[in-house]
């Protein structure tokens, strides 16, 4: 895939991510010594961090799908794409805004 897509794009990545799949030794001494790619891959020891972080880009994208219905885009084209995802993102950020405001505590009645 990496000659590939330097043949056909001229793109030659200086970073790839993979999963648990691409964490043998054998495949990060190939990306990292051979052809100089820095892997981004979980490891069995590391990788907490990495699940982490991939968890809250993964759980935005989860919900623009299964609430905001973003299942599939109605725009055509690249600018159309962009577009109705930016407005999917705005209407995303208000419930994070609201989630970072903290709840009053309840009076006794």
């Amino acid at each position: 895939m990496i000659a590939r897509a330097k043949e056909r794009f001229d793109l030659y990545p200086a970073r790839l991510a993979g999963d648990g799949g691409c964490g043998s030794t054998e495949m990060l001494g190939w990306l990292a010594y051979e052809h100089g790619i820095e892997p981004h891959v979980s490891v069995v020891d590391e990788g907490r961090t990495s699940r982490r972080e991939r968890k809250k880009v993964e759980m935005l994208f989860a919900h623009l799908k299964r609430i905001l219905k973003l299942d599939r885009l109605r725009l055509r084209g690249p600018n159309g794409a962009r577009d109705e995802f930016h407005l999917a993102a705005a209407a995303q950020n208000p419930r994070k805004l609201a989630k970072l405001i903290p709840m009053p505590a309840p009076t006794p009645a």
